[in-house]
């Protein structure tokens, strides 16, 4: 997706009564940028092109997105949420008014005089089995919220226990806890309406006053969570942004790049895979049955959160097969050691993995605490590079440490094997 941005000035010297300088201009444009960036990249693995044009205008290319909608509520800040108490006899009076037909405009009636005047009509919007907003009916509620989501800190998406749907939770700041502790103890009894984008997600009865500034709020999908959750953490942007152009483009990584990419993980994979089936035999076999559900897990893990192929990726799962197999290997020797020792296969396996354990554990999580640093200090194809090697050193370790000893088992359990195939020459 590309989309060329253009701000504001005019608005912005209008809400500030300011005639902008040309210093203070550059200053809003590059903190438009950070704000874009930290939005668009926040594991670093989208790797977006982000850059300043000439004219002032913002170019941004998305690899791998192509639902525009979700681009230009993402970029343009949209996502402001609001709390309102609910009207309720307005809400009566305005559904009343528009079940005989009556129109809604920019909030208002047309008919002036059902509405008091502060009163706005908002639509309650619900998802479908589809994931897409269904109205319900219209709300009334005041027009000036009576918290803005501006008070809003630390917002993160997770899943209701009893539902198990989406949630958004975040801490409101002194200043805002105070106001909402305000607004629900003078309220109680009363609906709090819940806005986003001018519709209202959700709303609920105030059973009584809520301090502490710590809130939930339901009614998203993840898609919805996740990106209100985001545009909440990184803040509103210093300057309104205008949506000049918007299309789809192709992958940000030519054919040739991303064939070579894929070319060099099937090339390493390949030759791990034949180097452990002749070095180990039948227990290389199982160390490459491993490996192949490891990167099964580590793609499918990746795809579940929307992360973008990139060189970096790339990279970090070319490093996922050679530590996956690292932890294999050291185990392996372990059995044969044990083997030579002259004991059973069953006891074999046993002390081997038992023994190997915090020997693969220092490695793997040596490398992920390198990789947690580098997910935190770094930035775009650092980041991401780190936070698909965090990913694949996870998976690494359920596949060496649980799935190779599984099959293990199956061998010994259901096939009554008596021996281990592990090396040429060891019985």
């Amino acid at each position: 997706m590309s989309v060329v941005l253009e701000p504001d000035y005019t608005a912005l010297e209008e809400s500030t009564t300011e005639v902008l300088s040309n210093e203070d201009r550059m200053a809003a444009l590059e903190s438009a940028l950070e704000v874009i960036n930290n939005r668009i990249d926040t594991f670093g693995v989208t790797e977006p092109h982000i850059r300043k044009q000439l004219d002032d205008s913002i170019l941004i290319e998305i690899p791998g997105e192509a639902d525009p909608e979700r681009v230009n509520s993402f970029l343009m800040g949209r996502g402001s949420l609001s709390f309102h108490i609910v009207n309720d006899e307005g809400t009566g009076a305005i559904r009343e008014y528009t079940s005989g037909g009556g129109k809604i405009a920019d909030g208002r009636p047309e008919n002036e005089d059902i509405l008091a005047e502060g009163l706005i009509a908002l639509g309650y919007y619900i998802k479908d089995d589809y994931g897409i907003d269904k109205f319900v009916d219209w709300i009334a509620v005041p027009e000036a919220a009576g918290l803005e989501g501006t008070h809003i800190r630390e917002a993160r998406t997770e899943t209701d226990p009893d539902t198990l749907r989406p949630i958004v939770t975040f801490r409101l700041d002194p200043e805002g806890a105070t106001i909402f502790q305000n607004l629900t103890s003078e309220n109680i009894g009363k609906d709090l309406a819940v806005v986003l984008d001018k519709k209202v997600k959700a709303y609920a009865r105030i059973p009584k006053a809520i301090p502490g500034g710590n809130v939930s709020v339901t009614g998203f999908d993840y898609a919805q969570a996740n990106d209100l959750a985001v545009v909440l953490r990184t803040g509103s942007l210093p300057v309104q942004l205008g949506v000049r152009t918007l299309q789809s483009v192709g992958a940000s990584l030519g054919a040739d790049t991303i064939n070579a990419g894929l070319n060099a993980i099937l090339i390493g994979f390949a030759a791990v895979f034949v180097f452990m089936a002749l070095w180990y035999k039948g227990a290389g076999l199982i160390a490459d049955m491993a490996l192949v559900i490891n990167l099964f897990l580590l793609t499918a893990l990746l795809s579940s959160f929307n992360f973008t192929l990139t060189m970096t990726s790339i990279a970090g799962l070319i490093l996922t097969v050679g530590m996956s197999v690292d932890a294999n290997v050291i185990i392996f020797e372990r059995i044969k050691e044990e083997l030579r020792l002259g004991k059973s296969r069953m006891a074999a396996v046993e002390t081997g993995f038992k023994k190997a354990f915090w020997t693969v554990m220092d490695a793997q999580i040596t490398t992920l605490i390198a990789a947690l640093f580098l997910s935190q200090l770094g930035k775009g194809p650092v980041q991401g590079f780190a936070v698909t090697l965090a990913w694949g050193i996870g998976c690494s370790l359920f596949t060496a440490l649980f799935v190779s000893r599984l099959i293990f088992d199956c061998g010994t359990e259901w096939l009554k094997r008596q021996k281990v195939s592990i090396a040429w020459g060891l019985k």
